[in-house]
């Protein structure tokens, strides 16, 4: 039996994982893996900068930002970024200071 290294193995995994077709973002690879973030990260920074996978969508994160990217396999274009115009900002905080508002009443 041939003696693989952990990191061959690992990156055999993400690769099934990818050529299953699944959506994955550094925090599903880190989760299903048990490896830390920060690897996770990086393994997908090499791939992306390879162009073997290519960004599909963003999670959002508690504010309502595009933070987290998700990649699939293939080369693709990257979805952009969705930017808050200031109107938006400004639209966000009105309501949610007339929330505290009604809240506070």
């Amino acid at each position: 039996m041939v003696n693989y290294s952990a990191s061959c193995i690992l990156f055999a995994k993400i690769w099934k994982m990818f050529d299953s077709g699944r959506e994955l973002s550094a925090h599903d690879i880190a989760e299903s893996l048990e490896v830390k973030k920060i690897t996770a990260w990086r393994w997908l920074a090499c791939l992306h900068d390879m162009r073997v996978i290519h960004v599909v969508g963003y999670k959002k994160d508690t504010i309502g930002r595009d933070q987290t990217p998700i990649y699939v396999m293939g080369d693709g274009f990257d979805k952009p970024k969705h930017v808050r115009t200031k109107a938006e900002r400004r639209a966000q905080y009105a309501d949610k200071k007339y929330m505290l508002a009604e809240a506070n009443k």
